[in-house]
Order: C-alpha cells, then structure tokens, then sequence
C-alpha cells in the first residue's frame, strides 16, 4: 500500500474519498496576508492610492507610465501608417467607379437612342424620309431646297 508523503500544515489535502479540504482558518489568514504582500495589483478602478504607494512613488513611476503611453502612441502610428496606403486605395478606387458608372450610364443612354433610330428606320417611312432629306440632301421632282446657314 503505498504511503503518502507527509503534508505542511497550511496546505490543502485530500480526503481518501478525494475532496479537497482546506487548511484551518489561522492558517489560511496567513496565506491570504502572504499572497497580498507577493501579488499587488497593477491597476485598481478606483482613484485611492493606497499609503504603501504614495511611500514608495519615485520618478520611476512617472517614467514607467510615460513610456507605457509612449509606446501605445506609437502602436497607434504604426497601425494608421500601415493602413494608410490601403485606405488611400479603396478612395481611388471608389473614384473610378463612380466614373465607369456615370460612363456606364452615359453609354446605355446611347444605346438605347441608336436601337429607337434603328428601329424607327425599320419601320416608319416618314422617319426615314425625313434623315434622307437632312443628311443625304435627297429631294422630291420638282422641289427646291434652299438652306440657311446661321450667322457666326
């Protein structure tokens, strides 16, 4: 049967039905004191400064939150230099959509004119009458066309 090693007093042990039992209270009012003098906080919510930190408040403070400030001012540039270049992009590129759009547009309106004239040249014979006498200077017998140039 094997034998357990022996245990200091202010720690826990476990019980042969393997629950863990805690050392006497004395005990554990000294470990709670022990482990508040090992683990100070780094940051507390509240604006009291305890009286050991006034005590022990040097220049060094004062360095060590400059240079933690410092550093994620710097962290700050780092990423806005580093996505610059990106943002910089996506605006030209926005740019030339928007004018490939408008051309877009511009070209469909075209389009659509060019097939009415097409079709209206397909079918209506006034229409096409008409663009044979404006372009082509074609005329009925016996019709005289007089033009009028506009003054520059």
């Amino acid at each position: 049967m094997p034998t357990s090693a022996p245990t200091p007093k202010n720690m826990a042990t476990r019980s042969p039905d393997k629950r863990l039992h805690a050392p006497s209270p004395g005990l554990l009012r000294n470990t709670r004191q022990q482990c508040f003098l090992l683990y100070k906080p780094l940051f507390t919510l509240s604006t009291h400064v305890p009286l050991y930190h006034r005590e022990h408040s040097t220049i060094w403070n004062g360095l060590n939150r400059l240079i933690k400030f410092l550093l994620v001012l710097a962290f700050l540039v780092l990423v806005v230099v580093l996505f610059m270049p990106e943002l910089k992009r996506q605006r030209t590129q926005q740019a030339q959509r928007d004018e490939l759009a408008a051309e877009k547009g511009r070209l469909e309106e075209l389009l659509a004119r060019q097939v009415r004239e097409v079709e209206l040249l397909r079918t209506d014979t006034m229409f096409l009458e008409t663009i044979a006498r404006n372009k082509l200077d074609l005329m009925k017998p016996g019709e005289t066309i007089i033009r009028i140039d506009p003054a520059p």
